[in-house]
């Protein structure tokens, strides 16, 4: 009788278990009940998390003591099938606002000339906001006592100092920049110009918990311009940019400035001018943020990203590169900035872009804790007449010295390239598996085809769970989005994961210690089963998680080394749309769908679902259409629906509708303990139980195991 993994020892199920990543754990300890201690046992969980997601909120969560290994195990790997899935856990309708801004878990919004604001991963107390700091608020959904709060939510208040501002006139525009550490960042434009020319104010305020206090002032600055204004900063520093510097050419080039908390604070208190450092980047050409350019905070690091290379488009070019910069947060000068222009992008002979599909972003790796460039773009390959969208990622790397600028050979137009043009060449790159995910590969796609730009709403890549998420608009999803000129807002999602090792693969023999790690594939993990050297010797320092011999791209003209991904292929999800379309009321069927309403159990259709995710719908302007601003991070999505503004209207925004979607379970059981009554205070919240989130167990995409 052959063995099996059942009758295997606990300390070698234990040792497997080191070998594999948090999905196959959890679907080998659903293959048998024998083995569901897998993803219950404090030291394989805490094992896992540590090794591959060590910058997990989770794993923060489990370090500070907030949570068990086994809940931030099972939080992870729950967070990673819902969204992979795109089968949410929870639906708030937050209420009627202005603008809001979301951050890694921080949102703030501004409704009736007052900001709300909350850290919507908090399983601190201290964010339950008591009765008496709960302010009202027109919203657009109410309780049947008529009442309307934005009850979960701080209302912020505002330091004394700012009273001369006069925040709160009616004439005057506040803009949410930053919300992130419990620091509120915010741009104030009065309607006229000072006599110094002040155009507006960038203001930020520490925002405290305990009931009837104020905020902190921390930072005050007069702008000249707001042009392209950004604000990016942590709880210590503040940096803000705009495109306003003048060089040789006609185009304004951006400059970053910032400073130091305290350092500003002390300024102030000594009756000092505060100093704040400026930095102008030559030549760095993006301009459309989230599309053209990115910039991000990392470790006490400012970074930017942008995948424009002139301002003018080059007669004569072959190569599409990354032009990136970084400098410390502390040393923010000419002399402490790094810059890489030469990170591979893309050949110009691959095919023209629609630039309205193009999204830029930089994302953290939960595994290396890694900044990676992030980009969504759709291609016509070859020059053909089909496009197909791919997502595509590349590290963030900064070399010593300059490469020498060379130009393909045996290529006619190198001969008439003069000093007039700045053409760019870098060899044609083969690009690692692991950093393409093209959306043709997924199963149905030629039957679920792409939605029209204007349809896609918001477009985005969950890098943490491989998967991209899409709000679109459906006007074929039911009745409701027919008569609606902006149809049902839906989620168009599809994923991926790695696919089991081929069964007809064998380990390739070669020989032993360095000669053998030439030809060995790049799994940290599963390598060391086979390999007679240690670990140490074949790890790149700088990346626990890729091989000194496994580079981010290979020369075509020379033999790609093979990659556990190339080896073992991706597996991709069909294409879904979530929530599922409603049947006609002649074609429903007389049961009905159950969800919870702050973990009391009722029996409602899927409709309620339908009417969270599309506020439009029972507005009187449902015929109107509409904008949608969105924001998103690892595990939430949030977005503000709003009527269309016309261009001759005097106003330059209108309230629309805040939904927040959660794919994280962990934020739900916040959520229920918070919005305790249901639909309580303007606020609605759902959690979905299993037959309201969509597909059946058997037909969703990351349950089963796979190892055995």
């Amino acid at each position: 009788m052959s063995p099996t993994i059942l009758s295997l020892p606990f300390d070698i199920l234990v040792n497997i278990t080191s070998y594999i990543d948090i999905n196959d754990i959890t679907h080998l300890s659903q293959a048998s009940p024998a083995l569901a201690f897998l993803a219950q046992d404090p030291f394989i969980c805490r094992s896992a998390i540590e090794f591959w997601a060590p910058f997990s909120q989770e794993w923060r969560q489990y370090k500070a003591g907030l949570i068990t290994a086994e809940i931030g195990f099972n939080n992870i790997y729950q967070r990673r099938s819902a969204v992979g899935n795109g089968l949410p856990f929870s639906v708030t309708s937050i209420g009627n606002c202005l603008s809001f801004v979301y951050q890694n878990g921080w949102l703030a919004f501004i409704s009736d000339k007052r900001i709300f604001v909350r850290n919507v991963r908090s399983g601190n107390s201290s964010q339950r906001i008591p009765k008496s700091r709960q302010q009202p608020c027109n919203g657009a959904l109410q309780n049947s006592s008529g009442d309307d709060h934005h009850a979960p939510f701080n209302v912020v208040n505002f330091p004394k100092e700012w009273d001369d501002l006069n925040l709160v006139d009616s004439e005057s525009e506040i803009e949410l920049m930053g919300f992130i550490d419990n620091v509120l960042t915010l741009c104030f434009r009065p309607m006229q110009e000072d006599a110094q020319g002040v155009s507006a104010w960038l203001l930020a305020l520490g925002i405290t918990t305990n009931e009837g206090d104020e905020g902190i002032e921390l930072f005050r600055a007069a702008l000249q311009t707001t042009e392209k204004l950004f604000v990016r900063h942590n709880e210590n520093y503040i940096f803000w940019g705009t495109q306003s510097g003048r060089a040789s050419h006609v185009y304004l080039e951006w400059v970053i400035k910032g400073t130091l908390f305290r350092d500003w604070g002390d300024a102030k208190r000594d009756g000092r001018v505060p100093s704040v450092a400026s930095l102008q980047l030559p030549d760095f050409v993006g301009s459309e943020m989230s599309s053209t350019c990115a910039f991000e905070i990392h470790e006490d690091h400012f970074y930017g990203v942008s995948n424009q290379t002139s301002w003018h488009n080059e007669e004569i070019d072959w190569t599409s590169l990354f032009d990136c910069i970084c400098f410390p947060l502390a040393k923010p000068y000419s002399a402490d900035l790094k810059r890489n222009k030469r990170i591979y992008r893309r050949q110009h002979d691959e095919g023209p872009l629609d630039d309205l599909w193009t999204v830029l972003g930089l994302q953290v790796k939960e595994d290396i804790g890694k900044l990676t460039i992030v980009e969504g773009r759709r291609e016509w390959t070859n020059g053909g007449s089909s496009a197909y969208r791919t997502f595509y990622t590349a590290d963030i790397t900064f070399p010593d010295g300059e490469e020498p600028h060379q130009l393909p050979e045996d290529d006619p137009y190198v001969t008439i390239v003069t000093s007039a043009n700045r053409p760019n060449y870098i060899p044609r790159l083969k690009l690692k598996t692991e950093t393409i995910h093209p959306e043709r590969e997924h199963p149905r796609y030629r039957s679920s085809p792409p939605f029209i730009a204007a349809r896609t709403r918001y477009r985005s890549y969950n890098l943490a769970s491989a998967t991209f998420i899409d709000l679109v608009s459906d006007s074929n999803c039911c009745e409701a989005s027919a008569k609606s000129m902006a149809g049902c807002l839906r989620f168009r999602t599809g994923s991926r994961r790695l696919a089991p090792f081929p069964s007809n693969w064998s380990k390739p023999d070669a020989g032993k210690g360095k000669q053998r790690a030439n030809s060995e594939i790049g799994s940290p993990r599963l390598d060391l089963i086979w390999m007679d050297m240690d670990f140490e010797d074949l790890v790149d320092s700088d990346d626990p998680t890729a091989f000194d011999i496994d580079i981010l791209a290979t020369n075509l003209d020379e033999e790609p080394k093979e990659t556990e991904a190339s080896v073992r292929g991706y597996r991709y999800s069909p294409i879904t749309l979530w929530p599922p379309p409603l049947l006609p009321e002649s074609n429903a069927p007389p049961t009905t769908t159950s969800i919870t309403h702050a973990c009391e159990t009722e029996q409602v259709s899927s409709q309620e679902v339908h009417r969270l995710m599309n506020p439009h719908h029972t507005n009187r302007d449902c015929f109107a259409p509409i904008d949608i601003a969105a924001a998103s991070d690892e595990r939430t999505v949030v977005f503000l629906v709003r009527k269309k503004q016309n261009r001759s209207s005097a106003s330059s925004y209108e309230e629309g509708h805040l939904v927040l979607v959660s794919f994280c379970p962990w934020v739900t059981a916040l959520d229920a303990e918070i919005y305790s009554a249901g639909n309580v205070d303007g606020v609605e919240f759902v959690l979905l139980r299993e037959d309201i989130r969509g597909r059946s167990k058997e037909t969703t995409f990351f349950t089963g195991p796979t190892l055995i």
